[in-house]
């Protein structure tokens, strides 16, 4: 092993990162029992091992094509991503076709090297994933600036600063700024948190909480499993006539645009709790 792995301090850095971390996992799952299950096991295990997993992305499992890491860090970096493939072919240009020799020091090789394989790193990795968040492949972005940093250096260190290539790094930041709001509420929107939360509070009023069963309508996001504990189920239209037979007091959610496939015999025993983005929450009538 060379010396300077031999030198990091393995153990100390160990032990810094579980006394950092461990409290904080501890207290998410305190906070939401089957956290560690949904984020250990699920995050790490099941959206790799499970086409269209439904725990991203607030329950709403993509199967995408593999590879498609690859656009999102294409739009994650934008404009920088498209001026970097630019200049890497403009350095291909000149070393393959030009026959223009680039000398770096050692030094400056090896840092490119790192700086590259960072880079690409959380690509690489997610490349045979089908089940990804763009957000995937922001660990490897602060490596990327630096990259770019350098690469501007070889190409333009003997000319002046172009005032069109910092005006993009002015603007994507303030465009990303107005948006974070609209991305937060989307976000806010997909969940089913509310839902459920209004659902434990109708029981509660009921006086029948031990009796209360909260069912989804055809498709059951991951979130309602989530924020009911793992109590809320998927049931079929035609399941549900038998299920309001159970002598248990029945909440049912549905999209509101799906609330028409209601038979008229089933719609007539329901009452309307409440109505929350793209979905409906639905209580048996005594």
């Amino acid at each position: 092993m060379p010396r300077i792995w031999r030198q990091l301090p393995w153990v100390q850095g160990i032990l810094l990162m579980v006394f950092i971390a461990v409290p904080w996992y501890l207290l998410a799952e305190a906070k939401t029992p089957g956290f560690l299950d949904y984020f250990i096991v699920g995050e790490h295990w099941k959206r790799f091992v499970e086409k269209g997993w439904e725990g991203d992305l607030y329950g709403s499992g993509h199967a995408h094509p593999y590879g498609m890491i690859w656009v999102y860090w294409l739009l994650a970096a934008f404009p920088w991503s498209l001026l970097t493939l630019g200049l890497a072919g403009k350095l291909f240009w000149k070393v393959k076709v030009k026959q223009t020799s680039l000398t770096l020091p050692t030094l400056d090789s090896e840092w490119l090297s790192y700086l590259l394989l960072w880079t690409v790193a959380p690509m690489v990795f997610f490349t045979p994933s089908a089940n990804i968040l763009w957000t995937y492949v922001l660990p490897g972005l602060p490596a990327f600036a630096l990259l770019l940093t350098e690469l501007l250096f070889m190409v333009w260190h003997d000319q002046p600063v172009n005032k069109y290539l910092i005006a993009p790094g002015l603007l994507i930041p303030l465009i990303f700024l107005f948006a974070l709001p609209i991305v937060i509420n989307v976000a806010n929107n997909n969940s089913q948190k509310y839902v459920v939360e209004q659902y434990q509070q109708s029981c509660r009023e009921s006086g029948q909480e031990p009796n209360c069963q909260l069912f989804y309508v055809f498709n059951r996001p991951y979130s309602a499993e989530f924020y009911s504990s793992g109590k809320a189920k998927k049931v079929e239209m035609h399941e549900i006539a038998a299920v309001l037979n159970n002598n248990n007091r029945n909440y049912f959610v549905i999209r509101t645009d799906a609330i028409k496939e209601f038979p008229p015999e089933i719609a007539s025993k329901l009452n309307q709790v409440t109505q929350y983005s793209a979905y409906t929450l639905f209580s048996q009538t005594n």
